[in-house]
This record gives C-alpha cells, sequence and structure tokens, in this order.
C-alpha cells in the first residue's frame, strides 16, 4: 500500500522510516480486528503444534497440556 497509493498520487511519497511505520499500522488493521473476532483454536490443535515446534513465548498452558496428552516427553523444553 506505500508503495502503490504514492504511484496513483493518492498519497504522497513518504520517507523509508515513515513506510515502515504506516504499513505497521495497516497490517495492524487488519490483524487486530481478525485476532479478536475470530475463536481461539482447540487446546488439542495448538498442544499438537507446540509438540511439534516448541516456539519461545508464553505457551505454557499449551506446553501442559501437550505434557498431559503424551505429546512431548516429560522435562522436555
Amino acid at each position: 500500500m506505500v508503495w502503490v497509493l504514492p504511484a496513483f498520487k493518492v498519497i504522497p511519497e513518504l520517507p523509508d522510516y515513515l513506510q515502515f511505520w504506516a504499513l505497521m499500522v495497516l497490517t495492524a488493521l487488519v490483524y487486530l480486528p481478525v485476532t479478536l473476532l475470530t475463536p481461539p483454536e482447540n487446546k488439542l490443535h495448538l498442544a499438537r503444534y507446540y509438540a511439534m515446534t516448541r516456539p519461545l513465548g508464553w505457551w505454557k498452558p499449551v506446553k501442559e497440556e501437550a505434557l498431559k496428552l503424551g505429546l512431548i516427553p516429560e522435562g522436555g523444553r
């Protein structure tokens, strides 16, 4: 959007640092409503995903579910 709109003279050309922030805002305008308006995945699906990928972050409840289901070994990261 930040490259197409200036080409059609809808908005003026922006410096690189403003293109970055404009793209961040436009992206957030899409992913935040989608995240909040769609139902969450079920725990089994998330536990299988966690067992396969072992992502970093706040996954403790999902990790506990994966341990309970035996999808990852006890003491596994």
